[in-house]
């Protein structure tokens, strides 16, 4: 399948502090929207264990799920569409400070 992006989309930073062990919400789809960039860094002296993944109709899909290493960072996908309605969510292993920022393309849309 090919997927070719309207370049009329708006891009977007998506930031997120946490240092909750309670899933939370990254960022909510309104359209047909794509993730072009995914960073978490553990800003913690403990490595953490990260859960991220995409929700789609009450089925989630692991997007990333490692540990990550005290004060380091990790990538995620470098495109991940999604549709209307779709959420990102994010979950910790224990409550240590960890830094969430998302690149989003809204509107991006959908062709192929």
């Amino acid at each position: 399948m090919t997927v070719l992006i309207n370049q009329t989309g708006a891009c977007t930073t998506v930031p997120l502090a946490l240092s909750s062990t309670t899933p939370t919400t990254l960022y909510t789809a309104t359209q047909f929207d794509a993730v072009l960039g995914l960073r978490v860094t553990n800003t913690h002296s403990s490595a953490v264990v990260v859960t991220v993944e995409l929700v789609r109709s009450a089925t989630s899909y692991a997007i990333i799920d490692q540990s990550v290493a005290a004060n380091t960072s990790i990538e995620g996908p470098d495109y991940l569409p999604m549709k209307e309605g779709d959420v990102l969510k994010v979950t910790l292993g224990s409550a240590n400070p960890v830094d969430v920022v998302a690149i989003i393309m809204q509107g991006a849309g959908r062709n192929g």
